[in-house]
């Protein structure tokens, strides 16, 4: 049987005669330089297309025979050494143009179908690479120190990367049914600590020499668990961040599906490998980590940085009030006395707003002579005829008190704190008393009349709050918060029902200033006035004359807060030591202006002499 495209004749020259099997192979020669192809099945031979023979039911054989080299069959070949992945990927290109070269990796098995000829020119290529020593060997490592898994984890990342070249000529036996690439395979054996590797020889030589270098005792100080001693951090805040860093570690880590460990890329700089737990400890300020020796020594040199010696800043506060006030008192009182008789005496007038001492007041009256009273306003004068009190004092029997005041006040110094803090840590100074404020009220349910207060305490006075950041420009940006509250005078006497009320001036605002420089911040301005008149009922009314019996006072006030901040960056203990100085030399100098003062205030006492 033959396809009907098979047409024409051909001319065969033989310089000798020919058998008939010879002239049989002739003929299958011409028909595959055409391109087909005979199949015999059963008694029967077909002559196809070459492309369709593969289709076709055809001789399969496992060895070679003396068949008629042109003949197409299907030959299955069995590979001992060399991985048949390799081998399909460099026969390919000699298989002919219809041919077919396949495999079957779990058998490590090739299947050819093409022409007898090319199928044993193609087993002489075979025969050469399939030999003894090409392929991998599976070798035990039992470990005695390093962790197998890590040790495993290690050369696969290493030999993935950089991936196993060819070793021709090296000599070792594939196990049945492995695959056979050249790439070493590593599996740890964490029962035994043992490593299995599967490579080739010379390849495991190298993991041989690897593994030797390896695995060698602990260093001294790189076990899991490692205690590290701070100088100047806080072990706390320290530990804070470092968890962090672990716990952002491990999520990355479990975020990237697909990756060996370890070869996470563009997630953190420096990962750590494994679980790191990490306690600090406040009483001798260290922190207690638990990890692996080389998660250690990436903490380690994180630690460094962090650990260092943080600059202070001095701040120098002065909370100054700015009072402009004005005030005015005039007025005229009156002050009498009279004889009862050789006993005794009788004084009166009016007391609109004195706040002298009487007595005083008309012992030194007992001249009759006008006295000035300095710093009070007062100007007395006696008229009329004098009274005899009965200690035998002579006074006016009627004095008349003008009291023409008037008052300016300036500036008042609140405080002046000086504040020293660490770098972006928070320093407050409270200089205020502690009130009771009433928040609620409630009656005993067996005793109405009985009233119990719930009271609650605050700091009443100054307040002053502030956080420094050092810039590396030498700048200082303060975060600050300044109160200033204080209890008006006249709802002390509420203290027993409602409470005092308070008035509260607060400032918060962030500055940047520079090293030593000084900022104000100011405009708490409170302003109050205040009118008060009093006098004797219809004398008071007369015209002109009604003054004389009347007292008036009027006040205004204007109050300005300023606070003045002067930041001053210390680095070294030289920088303190200078701060120190300056301080005690201004102290120094505050005694010397104020000697006289404070030896009057604080006089010194003779020793006194023992009996």
């Amino acid at each position: 049987m033959f396809d009907e495209r098979v047409q024409g004749k051909i001319t065969i020259i033989s310089p000798r005669r020919i058998t008939l099997e010879e002239a049989y192979n002739v003929f299958l020669s011409v028909l595959h330089v055409k391109g087909f192809a005979t199949v015999e099945q059963e008694n029967t031979i077909k002559i196809v297309l070459m492309r369709d023979a593969k289709q076709e039911s055809m001789p399969t054989e496992r060895e070679g025979s003396d068949a008629p080299g042109s003949k197409v069959v299907t030959r299955l070949i069995p590979l001992q050494y060399v991985d048949v992945g390799d081998v399909v990927a460099l026969l390919t290109p000699m298989i002919s143009k219809d041919g077919l070269l396949t495999s079957f990796p779990t058998s490590n098995l090739l299947i050819v179908i093409d022409s007898r000829s090319n199928i044993d020119r193609l087993m002489k290529i075979l025969a050469e690479l399939d030999q003894e020593g090409t392929g991998s060997t599976l070798r035990i490592f039992p470990l005695r120190h390093a962790s197998a898994a890590e040790v495993a984890r290690m050369l696969d990342s290493l030999y993935q990367q950089a991936g196993a070249p060819q070793v021709p000529g090296a000599r070792g036996r594939v196990l049945p049914g492995r695959a056979r690439g050249n790439v070493p395979k590593f599996l740890p054996d964490t029962r035994t600590n043992s490593l299995l590797a599967l490579a080739v020889p010379d390849v495991l030589n190298d993991v041989e020499d690897l593994i030797r270098r390896l695995d060698i005792p602990t260093p001294e100080n790189t076990g899991k668990i490692n205690v590290y001693y701070l100088e100047n951090a806080t072990a706390e805040e320290t530990a804070k961040v470092l968890s962090s860093l672990s716990d952002s570690s491990s999520a990355a880590r479990s975020t990237v599906p697909g990756q060996p460990p370890g070869t996470i890329k563009g997630v953190i700089t420096a990962e750590l490998e494994g679980g790191v737990k990490i306690t600090a400890d406040k009483a001798t300020n260290s922190l207690i980590v638990i990890a692996s020796p080389n998660d250690y020594q990436t903490l380690v040199e994180v630690i460094k940085k962090l650990d260092i010696r943080r600059r202070q800043v001095y701040v120098e506060a002065l909370v100054m009030e700015i009072n402009l006030d004005k005030g005015r008192d005039l007025g005229v009182e009156f002050r009498g006395a009279a004889e009862t008789g050789r006993s005794g005496a009788v004084l009166g007038g009016t007391n609109f707003d004195f706040q002298g001492n009487l007595n005083a007041l008309l012992a030194s009256l007992a001249t009759g002579n006008p006295l000035l009273f300095s710093g009070t306003g007062l100007i007395a004068a006696g008229i009329a005829g004098n009274v005899v009190l009965p200690d035998g004092t002579e006074i006016p029997a009627i004095t008349a008190v003008l009291r023409a005041a008037q008052s300016r006040d300036n500036v008042n110094v609140l405080s002046s704190p000086h504040l020293l803090t660490l770098d972006n840590k928070e320093a407050e100074i409270i200089i205020a008393e502690n009130i009771p404020f009433i928040t609620s009220q409630s009656r005993d349910s067996t005793n109405l009349a009985n009233v119990i207060n719930t009271v609650e305490r605050k700091d009443v006075g100054i307040i002053l709050r502030i956080t420094p950041h050092i810039h590396e420009s030498e700048f200082v940006n303060l975060e600050i918060y300044q109160e200033s509250s204080a209890v008006k005078g006249d709802t002390l006497l509420a203290l027993s029902t409602v409470g005092p009320t308070t008035t509260k001036r607060s400032a918060k605002t962030s500055v940047l200033v520079k090293n030593g420089d000084t900022v104000v911040i100011g405009g708490m301005m409170q302003e109050t006035f205040n009118k008060l008149e009093r006098k004797i009922p219809l004398l008071g009314d007369i015209p002109l004359l009604g003054n004389l019996f009347k007292f008036q006072s009027v006040s205004r006030k204007k109050t300005n807060l300023l606070l003045f901040l002067t930041p001053r960056v210390i680095v070294n203990p030289a920088d303190m030591t200078k701060i120190t100085g300056d301080q005690q030399g201004r102290m120094d100098r505050f005694i010397e202006q104020h000697k006289g003062e404070i030896e009057r205030i604080f006089p010194e006492r003779a020793p006194t002499e023992k009996p």
